[in-house]
């Protein structure tokens, strides 16, 4: 190792990797409480010795395996790697560091992106990548040549190839570009900052363009496939690439997204991480510069937040907060025989951690009071409008479905044209905080109370209980379609509650199609465990069959991933968090596009989070509102 004056800096390159590879993973979702995980191909706590400086040095087995297959590449320059140049055990030198990430990369001659140790798996995805058609410039006109067989387009395409054998060539496909070194937060600045770059697998370099085809069809795919197959993270925003092409500088909202859905082992490089690509313009008028020696996430997250509410998001931060429900007891998934499946859970939990390695960096505090199962929303550290940034967030924002609908992903989420919902838009907005910056104080109409909650179902064997549930809201009525649906008199209960489930939002449909009724009615099949009862409740004219229910399942468990189905005492539906509890309110804030639940405390209101409600969405309630201000806490 050489130390060099920032006069003197010869030409060098950087690498870029992930700390800790657990093997050819599969990312299916942005839910960090996941509780079914695949059996880690590799050990977490992995470690090589290496000799530096005839020295001693523990470093991570991945960081390890890159520096043996890269070396060829070098051609004599020396590679900086942050776990071997950084300090991690000094927060002041990470500090200081940290702050110069962005010159560090910007001014290396190449950034090498390793990809990850060698397995089977892995190489076989490579395999089929090099075979793989190009995603055509106009997917709806294009000529995809494929195993002797020419397709117009990309949908085309795609439905003759994911069924049978070739399901599994896609599966691969996109496996690949929703690995470990896709969806951690350092990745992103290091690659965007590049001025030249290659990606490299098992010694031997990667196409960039074989890489963006992955990546381009795994966009055009997520569509058309469950967000289990293709995670959010993925698609919500513009990909790598296209990020790196534009060259302009992210709003501190969007790096703040880009945060929420990426994994990082210390909470606060969710931003800091993005600070060498954000414009500074966005970050307010005080300075925003990385401190490891101060441990306080609660002053870390209300910066962030008061900067957000201070500057262009505006009351959009609100739609950020997320408290979710405790992580369940993981078990891991196998498919092998008992024996085996046995074997392999030893192995995982060998291979999981149970104490960090001292060369890894922090722990994420996902098992801090916020998550707790008695949450209160008290003694957490910061209020409760502030977003929580320690993990990746369960809860997709209605925001960002609307923007799937409206096909405007790439557009500044700051911009109100595109939104859908109005629920209180209309309404002058008018909020402040208070002179410590804790309290958010807004004009809000309090619409109404809840009444029922009843949690959707997660899986199979809990979806008869949901429907028991629901059934029970509507006592001593023959039929569902016969009962109006109170704010709307003109709608019927079922229309209200399958368009409540969707959040009105069918894939990129919206208003979502009256077709939907139709996938409705066989899910209601499914749940009711009658096909006669469901015809018989709504009226149906056609037979409905549940083994057809997975496809509005599967829409459900999209829409209301860690929410609640809920009731008032109007008799609004409504789609809200997972805290929701019974007494809490339904809340119009002044200028938001979408309703709140709020719950009273002895010093304020908590916010519990966003939420669609069936009826007001489109400003049906603003003009009868009575707006008061209202403290949240």
């Amino acid at each position: 190792m050489n130390t060099y004056s920032a006069s003197e800096i010869p030409p060098y390159v950087c690498l870029s990797y992930v700390w800790v590879d657990f093997g050819p993973m599969w990312n299916r979702g942005r839910d960090f409480r996941e509780t079914e995980l695949e059996v880690p191909h590799f050990s977490h706590a992995d470690t090589v010795d290496i000799t530096i400086n005839n020295k001693r040095f523990p470093i991570g087995a991945n960081l390890h395996a890159a520096l043996l297959g890269l070396h060829k590449y070098l051609n004599g320059r020396p590679i900086w790697t942050d776990a071997v140049c950084i300090n991690q055990e000094n927060p002041d030198e990470k500090t200081v560091q940290v702050a110069r990430m962005d010159e560090i990369y910007s001014a290396a001659e190449k950034v090498f992106v390793w990809l990850g140790r060698k397995h089977t798996e892995r190489t076989a995805a490579m395999s089929i990548l090099k075979a793989w058609p190009a995603f055509p410039e106009d997917p709806n006109n294009g000529d995809i040549q494929f195993h002797g067989k020419k397709y117009t387009t990309a949908k085309a395409f795609f439905d003759a190839t994911s069924t049978g054998s070739e399901l599994i060539s896609w599966l691969s496909l996109l496996r690949i570009v929703t690995e470990s070194w896709w969806s951690r937060v350092w990745t992103v600045q290091e690659f965007i900052l590049a001025k030249e770059y290659a990606f490299y697998y098992n010694g031997e370099e990667v196409p960039a363009s074989e890489l963006k085809k992955a990546m381009d069809w795994t966009y055009f795919v997520a569509s058309h496939l469950s967000p289990k197959m293709v995670p959010h993270w993925v698609t919500f925003q513009p990909s790598m690439f296209d990020l790196k092409r534009s060259a302009a500088k992210l709003h501190l909202l969007d790096v703040t997204m880009l945060g929420a859905t990426r994994m990082a082992g210390d909470p606060r490089d969710k931003v800091w991480a993005f600070l060498g690509i954000t414009d500074p313009a966005t970050l307010g008028q005080t300075t925003l510069k990385p401190d490891y020696s101060n441990r306080n996430m609660g002053d870390f997250y209300l910066d962030i937040a008061q900067r957000l509410i201070n500057g262009d998001a505006g009351l959009l931060v609100l739609s950020l907060v997320n408290h979710p429900l405790p992580r369940e007891s993981y078990k891991f998934t196998s498919s092998k025989p008992i024996g085996n499946r046995l074997l392999d859970r030893y192995k995982a939990k060998k291979r999981f951690p149970s104490k960090k390695p001292d060369w890894a960096p922090l722990e994420e505090d996902i098992f801090d009071d916020a998550l707790q199962p008695d949450w209160s929303g008290k003694g957490v550290g910061y209020p409760s409008w502030v977003p929580k940034m320690a993990s990746a967030v369960a809860t997709e924002p209605l925001f960002l479905k609307e923007m799937k609908a409206q096909k405007a992903r790439g557009r500044p989420l700051y911009d109100h044209s595109w939104r859908v919902f109005h629920a209180a838009s209309s309404a002058k907005s008018d909020y402040s905080l208070s002179g410590n910056g804790r309290t958010l104080s807004v004009r809000a109409h309090v619409l109404d109370r809840i009444t029922k909650i009843a949690p959707l179902p997660r899986k199979r064997e809990e979806e008869k209980a949901f429907y028991k549930s629901l059934r029970s809201w509507y006592p001593g009525r023959a039929r569902l379609a016969d009962i109006a649906y109170p704010p709307q008199p003109s709608t019927a209960v079922p229309e209200a509650l399958w368009r409540t489930l969707l959040t009105n939002i069918w894939l990129t449909s919206h208003p979502a199609p009256d077709a939907c009724s139709d996938h409705f009615a066989n899910y209601l099949a499914r749940i009711s465990d009658s096909t006669s009862d469901a015809k018989h409740d709504l009226r149906c004219q056609n037979k409905t069959d549940p083994q057809e229910g997975d496809i509005f399942a599967i829409a459900v468990d999209d829409a209301g991933a860690e929410r609640v189905l809920f009731v008032t005492d109007k008799g609004y539906l409504g789609l809200g968090p997972a805290r929701t509890e019974l007494g809490d309110v339904i809340s119009l804030i002044a200028g938001a596009h979408v309703p709140l639940v709020l719950r009273k405390g002895a010093q304020g209101w908590t916010l519990i989070g966003e939420t669609y409600v069936h009826g007001v969405m489109y400003g049906e309630a603003v003009n009868n509102g009575e707006f008061q201000k209202v403290d949240i806490v």
